[in-house]
């Protein structure tokens, strides 16, 4: 058996289920089709609505796929100036989910490399 905790920062509440591996299993695989972590899926299925994160996932990708076979680029380039504008933990989240995506062999970019900045660079495919 495993025990999800679903908890969102600040003033929210914790829940624990268990479920067993199987469960579990499925649980990982339907979010990671969906680019959400478990805990935004089961919040998604739920109450019908995507955090902020999840959306800023689907523009980052739509971002990505106008760019040209070859042409590198980083998360803060791809949103420009709107960059500033995006608080840090989400910023950071965004950027674990789309390196997470990048690893797939179907996404059509793939990770290269952190600069001296440590911005992870990506290169279309």
């Amino acid at each position: 058996m495993y025990q999800l905790c679903i908890s969102k920062g600040g003033l929210s509440m914790e829940i624990k289920i268990n479920v067993t591996t199987d469960q579990h299993t499925k649980l990982a695989a339907l979010a990671n089709r969906s680019n959400m972590s478990m805990e935004d899926y089961i919040i998604f299925k739920l109450f019908g609505n995507k955090d902020d994160v999840s959306i800023l996932v689907e523009k980052t990708l739509q971002k990505i796929n106008t760019l040209s076979s070859g042409q590198k680029f980083n998360n803060k380039l791809l949103w420009n100036l709107d960059w500033n504008g995006i608080n840090r933990g989400t910023k950071l989240s965004l950027g674990k989910r789309i390196f997470k995506i990048s690893k797939d062999s179907n996404s059509g970019f793939t990770a290269t490399k952190k600069d001296s900045q440590n911005t992870q660079w990506y290169i279309k495919d």
